[in-house]
């Protein structure tokens, strides 16, 4: 029985030890499965994860934008992860934006994704040429995206002007002139009809090139065209000529005035050579490069110098007027025979000099002729460049002792005239005789005859483009489909290189229509003679579509120019949300941007004719609760705005108002990504016993650094309640407790990025001496206590199983209790 005693007593020691070991491993268990944790958002890891952006998208709203110099906010860059799902930005994120084609329309080179948002709008500013760009996005870390976009021209009210000179290519001379049409168009560059009579002012940005005999022209009410003329200034070059009007963009339009300009002189003594005491002439002539006449752009005078005055003394100055290509000095001849060099010189003009031979003069036998200039311009100008002298059989100068009739002809009146006779007078050795040019450019043969004399002849030439070819145009190209008639074919003489020829007479130009159903014009124009062009009427009709004029003239080049008439007005709406899916956006950020066109049967935007109210409304109103309301000006056909959705979940907008069809789009939002929590060390702590409180914060999966975090406890102090989120997201403060209870810890989130968002947990107090980890001191044992309790229970169970053995022995078989003693050990413990 005493064996049987020692080992009831290892059983109740060990039982209390099992016993010990469970009530100090008992705040373990509490602490772990204690925690509260309370967040804002609920998202896995997985989850956050899948929505990083690792994308950029595109999206144009509305596609199709007015070709109309105007800027729209249509160019939309959103982010998107990577399996496909819209994404917002961390940091404030760069994307550079290209448009292919500049010529169409340009967008800005950088827009930002502001961090919290999943998009950002860039404007499409579009030109006056209608066309196609594809649109380009970049951002570093991302991957790049491009759309097309396209712009088109639709119709409506006027709200520019248009300046199109006619011709836009002149030649250089003074007296021709050119027409200056003014139209008004709409903002997509349409013509479209005055509402009441508008005033314009026309300016030249340079008047020796192109002046305008009138400041100013109206546009009649009704009416979409108007015209003024201008006048060819004596400089070649380029003049803009600029209409504007109050309450209009103004319109700008260019004329070339082609010629070359002066380059060289070019000095001619007449007669030459000259008797001895006596007066001739200098014709000093300006040429370009190639040695053609050019006339001067302004005032040039010109110096002469003479290397030998006793020879031959000369004025010493002449001056070319303005628009003319030479100009007349004197020069007299000494009583000697002998040579000198006369020299002519400008500042910017290359020099010239011509040799004088002075004579005895001798008796008359035959007539010379001299001309200059020459060549002369075609431009039906009278020319006092010829010069019929008196010569001996050997050419020396001859002088006449009695007046010398002498008789001229042309051999090519086409070409040019001369007078047809002129005196020789007693005393001197020659006369001038004055030449008149046409528009014809050719050569002429120019004869002197004079009695008992040797007759002359002379070849003399005018200079100026040939006309080879028509050139039509049309000025302009698009009209109204009204049935009205608009001066708005320009056919024009060309020579064969293209420059602007002018008609040396009158020139017939039969005109045919390809589609009388779409535009008429009359049978046969005239470019009159001295005229390098006309403007032809062309009459449309009430049928929008395209007509081809054909000009043709015997003996020219034929040419064509299309038409297009046009009268679209707004038949539907057209309606565009983007991101059509997106999440919500994080802080102050908008969700999504809405855009509402009007738009003709093609779906091509059309200006509004009058004023017009387009409302939208949600097919889910806790994403969008109200509807939108949009106000179209007349005149324009776009309109947009910025929304945000109440709470996520899908929706579909519809755009409507009287008289159009109506448009819908979907829009879709998920909740923000952001996880935020907040836990205490210890959820039970006794009084004054401070316990560590910590909170996390995770945007997108990723940890937000810098936000500003605001602890408060319901009882209990916090020891720094402020501060900002470290690099790993989180923030820690402590927590000392005041008294008996549950204390509430509060945290307020604030950053750009997120906004405001709050978090709390909850922590136990005790008083001292009570369970809990404040009160003991204690904290456990931990997961080492858990294990030694584990182990224990092992051996206890052991020990127990070998006493029990023990006993069971010792009752069937007392003898053997007899046999040992109290100190013996058991037989299985020998063993």
């Amino acid at each position: 029985m005493r064996g049987s005693a020692r080992w009831a007593r290892i059983f109740t020691l060990a039982a209390s030890l099992l016993l010990l070991l469970s009530v100090m491993a008992l705040p373990v268990t509490a602490a772990a499965s204690s925690t509260s944790t309370t967040s804002t958002t609920s998202s896995t890891s997985s989850q956050t994860a899948s929505t990083k952006a690792v994308s950029l998208v595109l999206s144009v709203i509305p596609p199709k934008l007015p070709a109309d110099g105007g800027s729209y906010p249509a160019i939309v860059v959103s982010l998107q992860s990577g399996g496909g799902a819209a994404s917002l930005a961390l940091n404030d994120t760069a994307v550079f934006l290209t448009s292919s084609q500049e010529g169409v329309g340009s967008v800005p080179s950088k827009i930002t994704i502001p961090a919290g948002a999943g998009f950002a709008v860039a404007n499409f500013t579009t030109s006056t040429t209608p066309g196609s760009t594809s649109i380009s996005a970049s951002s570093a870390g991302l991957s790049a995206t491009s759309e097309e976009v396209t712009t088109v021209t639709p119709s409506g009210f006027p709200t520019r002007l248009s300046v199109i000179p006619v011709p836009g290519s002149q030649l250089l001379n003074p007296t021709s002139q050119g027409t200056v049409l003014v139209e008004t168009l709409d903002s997509a560059g349409l013509p479209a009809k005055a509402s009441s009579p508008i005033e314009v002012s026309l300016t030249s940005s340079n008047n020796n090139i192109v002046s305008l005999p009138s400041s100013s022209l109206t546009v009649e009410g009704g009416s979409v065209l108007s015209s003024a003329a201008y006048a060819v200034g004596s400089s070649p070059g380029t003049a803009t000529i600029t209409g504007s009007a109050s309450g209009f963009n103004s319109g700008s339009g260019e004329v070339s005035v082609q010629g070359a300009s002066p380059f060289a002189l070019a000095i001619f003594a007449q007669p030459d050579p000259i008797s001895t005491s006596t007066t001739g002439r200098l014709v000093v002539t300006l040429t370009d490069a190639q040695g053609n006449p050019s006339p001067a752009p302004a005032p040039i005078t010109v110096s002469i110098a003479s290397s030998n005055t006793s020879v031959v003394a000369s004025d010493v100055t002449t001056t070319i007027a303005t628009g003319q290509i030479y100009s007349v000095a004197a020069f007299t001849s000494g009583p000697s025979p002998g040579n000198a060099n006369l020299t002519a010189s400008s500042p910017g003009l290359q020099s010239d000099f011509a040799v004088v031979t002075v004579e005895q003069p001798a008796s008359p036998v035959k007539l010379t002729i001299l001309a200059a200039p020459n060549p002369v311009l075609a431009d039906a100008g009278m020319y006092g460049s010829v010069v019929v002298a008196l010569a001996d059989a050997g050419g020396n100068p001859a002088v006449a002792s009695s007046g010398v009739s002498v008789t001229l002809t042309s051999s090519n009146s086409a070409a040019g005239d001369i007078g047809e006779s002129l005196t020789i007078p007693s005393g001197s050795s020659y006369a001038v005789a004055t030449f008149t040019s046409t528009f014809f450019v050719g050569g002429t043969f120019i004869t002197a005859i004079a009695q008992n004399l040797q007759s002359a002849t002379f070849t003399l030439t005018s200079y100026g483009p040939v006309p080879t070819q028509l050139f039509a145009q049309a000025v302009p190209s698009t009209l109204p489909a009204d049935g009205g008639q608009y001066s708005a074919l320009e056919v024009t003489l060309e020579s064969a290189d293209g420059v602007p020829a002018v008609a040396p007479v009158d020139i017939p130009v039969q005109l045919t229509s390809s589609s009388t159903a779409i535009a008429t014009v009359n049978s046969t124009v005239v470019i009159a003679a001295g005229e390098s062009y006309v403007l032809a009427p062309v009459t449309t009709t009430i049928s929008p579509g395209t007509a081809n004029i054909s000009a043709t003239s015997s003996g020219f080049e034929p040419s064509s120019a299309g038409f297009t008439t046009a009268s679209p007005a707004p038949s539907q709406l057209g309606f565009y949300a983007a991101p059509a899916s997106g999440i919500q956006s994080l802080g102050t950020g908008d969700d999504a941007i809405v855009a509402v066109q009007l738009q003709d049967s093609g779906s091509s935007p059309a200006l509004a004719r009058q004023d017009t109210q387009v409302t939208v409304t949600s097919s889910n109103s806790s994403v969008i609760a109200n509807p939108i309301n949009f106000d179209i000006e007349p005149g324009m056909d776009y309109a947009w705005a910025m929304v945000n959705t109440s709470a996520p979940g899908s929706t579909v907008l519809t755009a409507s108002t009287s008289g159009l069809a109506s448009a819908s789009a979907s829009l879709s939002d998920s909740s923000p990504p952001v996880t935020v929590t907040l836990a205490s060390s210890a959820p039970e702590v006794a009084i004054g016993t401070p316990a560590t409180v910590q909170l996390q914060i995770q945007v997108l999966g990723s940890p937000l650094s810098g936000a500003n975090v605001t602890l408060a406890a319901s009882s209990g102090t916090m020891t720094a309640p402020s501060g900002v989120t470290d690099s790993s997201g989180s923030f820690t403060d402590t927590f000392v407790p005041a008294q008996n209870g549950v204390a509430i810890i509060t945290a307020l989130v604030q950053d750009p990025l997120v906004g405001n968002l709050t978090a709390s947990t909850n922590v136990f107090v005790v008083a001292h001496g009570e369970s809990g980890t404040g009160a003991s001191g204690s904290k456990g044992l931990g997961a080492l206590g858990s294990a030694l309790v584990v182990v224990l229970v092992i051996v206890v169970v052991v020990l127990m199983a070998f006493a029990g053995r023990r006993i069971l022995r010792s009752r069937r078989t007392p003898g053997e209790e007899d046999g040992g003693g109290d100190d013996a050990p058991p037989a299985d413990f020998e063993k």
